[in-house]
């Protein structure tokens, strides 16, 4: 009865308690293959795949002649892989001093690979890569290769990376099989504890031969001024370029191959090409970074947060939670230096979300918002995208956005009335959409970065707020950067002097272009693209007079032309337009200043204040444009 009801509960998207009623069936059968794999579906469902991944390999384990369960679990297994490997941002400047890495092959090699290892974890780095081809480049010349060791907030990782930077490059294969042996195990479990004979089992990793090696394996590896030495240059690269989303000492294991990170199965399939002669094009394209200033990158991946079993906060997805969703999942994410995290206090969006069609737009929808941002601010991309305060309300809208129709699907739903101060906002470059029932919107007044030395916690953004739909002034916002535990940024948002609360990236602006753009309709032959949105489709030609012009079909044919607004990111358009004929068209002006002007915003509105206002989330629409750009030479 448990696993019918919670396959009840799966059906209707109620995660959390099918798994509950899974975990019940489990606890007392931990080997119940039904309640497995049931559980194992409402971890994918729900975006936790790690989790679904271990139960699908203890499912794998139980029937190890299903092929269907191995298939999916390869899949599974492939697509994290995937995910990961797209929200490593590398850079070779944050690179830790030569004195806390090791360099293997020819400095001047004509390809360079880095590897990024947790010392204590070999297993999850070097057991993925195809050791013989690995050796091949090194010895032929092909490849210099920079091994990494990250911090995982674990003392054993300390002493174990120790003892892999003090054996050099000479005993650097050696000192890894040590480690990834029982012997070498405890023998950094003895490091911890300060134990005598772990010198011993270290010196084993040695040859016989090299009495120099020894001695200075024993200087160093135990050396806990050298420790904090390694401990402040791992903090000083990982914050250098944090900024920038730089974020591959955040995550392990990673591969980088000529600057491009890539998923292992990628980076062993161009070991084993002629690699003197390849050109790596497996690389993901970079996004939009999800990071906050000197702390923790999304993207992504997904992502918004992760149990500290896990090596990654994806960009995109809720990963692998500590405590079963039922009991209220802890969103704390891995991370070297533990800090406080955000901590989700429901299993389910509070209160009932309200949609809002575009006909239901209030009178004037916006042309009484009177609220303009300041015009030196501007918010980094890295912070722009879909913020929550639990994860929960992550899951709901990624969820709900997983396969999405129309364009407009990325926008929040409209929070419900009774909601706290903040649920579900879009943060745009200069504007905050809280998606409340008075449509208020917040315009950027400044956002400081504190100089390097000052106390101040991070970054700082205010904002004043006004309803787009009667131009009524409410309490202003102050966003401020919150230390995270990993990739998610966090932040603390508040009202004039109304609580504060944590809110956490959920969608970063990168993951959601690469995930909208695709809906965009491309007409080459008339050099025509449409967005489809609700109630309308919208469609940008670009004409041989060189303008970029708009059409507004909307689905009730008896809704009759009006004037027509033309916002851009709650502005009024930057560009002189000319009315269309029949008053469902509209001229926006040259081609290559309209065409900018979109690529450059991320929310434009069209529409009247008889009928109400269309928005268009502009995710994608520099490709789109960009596919307008080579094409003026047909136009109806």
């Amino acid at each position: 009865p448990r696993i019918l009801r919670g396959e009840y509960w799966l059906e209707n998207n109620a995660f959390s308690r099918a798994v509950a009623d899974f975990d019940t069936v489990l606890d007392a059968d931990p080997d119940n293959l039904p309640a497995l794999l049931a559980r194992a579906r409402s971890y994918t469902r729900a975006g936790l795949t790690s989790k679904a991944i271990v139960d699908y390999q203890h499912a794998a384990g139980l029937s190890p002649d299903d092929a269907e369960i191995a298939a999916t679990l390869q899949e599974l297994v492939e697509t994290r892989a995937a995910r990961l490997a797209r929200q490593v941002r590398y850079d070779s400047a944050a690179l830790m001093d030569p004195a806390f890495r090791v360099d293997l092959g020819t400095p001047d090699a004509p390809h360079h690979a880095v590897i990024v290892h947790a010392g204590d974890r070999l297993s999850e780095s070097l057991g993925k890569i195809n050791s013989a081809a690995l050796t091949t480049a090194l010895e032929t010349g092909a490849l210099h290769v920079t091994h990494l060791f990250t911090y995982t907030g674990q003392d054993k990782t300390i002493w174990a990376n120790l003892s892999l930077i003090c054996a050099g490059p000479d005993n650097f294969a050696r000192m890894a099989a040590l480690l990834r042996s029982d012997a070498g195990q405890k023998a950094v479990a003895d490091m911890v504890n300060d134990a005598p004979e772990a010198l011993t089992a270290l010196h084993a990793a040695l040859p016989t031969e090299s009495p120099d090696a020894a001695a200075a394996l024993s200087a160093c590896a135990l050396d806990r001024a050298h420790a904090l030495r390694y401990l402040a240059d791992w903090n000083a690269k990982r914050d250098m370029l944090s900024w920038k989303g730089v974020n591959y000492y955040d995550n392990w294991p990673v591969f980088v191959l000529d600057d491009a990170p890539l998923t292992a199965k990628a980076f062993n399939a161009a070991l084993r090409s002629d690699l003197i002669n390849a050109v790596v094009t497996e690389a993901p394209t970079p996004e939009a970074p999800a990071k906050t200033p000197r702390e923790d990158m999304a993207t992504e991946p997904a992502t918004v947060a992760m149990a500290p079993a896990e090596n990654v906060a994806p960009e995109a997805e809720p990963e692998a939670v500590t405590e079963k969703p039922a009991q209220g999942d802890n969103a704390g994410v891995p991370h070297p230096a533990p800090r406080p995290t955000l901590s989700p206090t429901s299993s389910a969006p509070e209160g009932p979300a309200v949609t809002a069609t575009p006909h239901q737009a209030p009178q004037n929808a916006v042309s009484l918002l009177t609220i303009a941002p300041a015009s030196a601010s501007r918010l980094p991309p890295y912070l722009k995208g879909i913020w929550v305060p639990t994860l929960a309300e992550c899951i709901a809208y990624t969820n709900r956005t997983a396969t999405p129709t129309r364009l407009d699907d990325a926008f929040p739903q409209t929070n419900a009335p009774d909601a706290k101060p903040f649920g579900t906002i879009l943060l745009a470059g200069k504007w905050l959409y809280l998606n409340d029932t008075s449509d208020t919107r917040c315009a950027l007044q400044d956002f400081v970065i504190p100089a390097e030395d000052s106390a101040a916690p991070g970054w700082t953004a205010r904002l004043t707020c006004a309803s787009a739909q009667d131009g009524t002034m409410s309490a202003p916002v102050t966003l401020t950067e919150r230390p995270s535990d990993g990739p998610a940024p966090h932040m603390m948002a508040q009202r004039s002097t109304q609580e504060a609360r944590e809110m956490v990236l959920c969608q970063p602006i990168g993951a959601l272009s690469r995930g909208f753009a695709p809906l965009w309709e491309n007409n080459a032959e008339n050099c025509r693209v449409t967005a489809p949105l609700a109630n309308v489709r919208l469609t940008f030609t670009h004409s041989p007079e060189q303008r970029l012009t708009l059409s507004l079909h909307p689905d009730d044919t008896s809704t009759q032309p009006a004037p027509l607004q033309v916002l851009l990111d709650s502005q009024p358009w930057p560009l002189e337009t000319r009315p269309g004929a029949n008053g469902w068209n509209v001229d926006l002006g040259s081609f290559d200043a309209a065409a900018a002007a979109l690529g450059a915003g991320l929310v434009f509105e069209i529409g009247s204040s008889e009928q109400g206002m269309w928005r268009l989330p502009l995710l994608g629409s520099g490709r789109a444009m960009g596919a307008l750009a080579a094409c003026n030479t047909a136009s109806d």
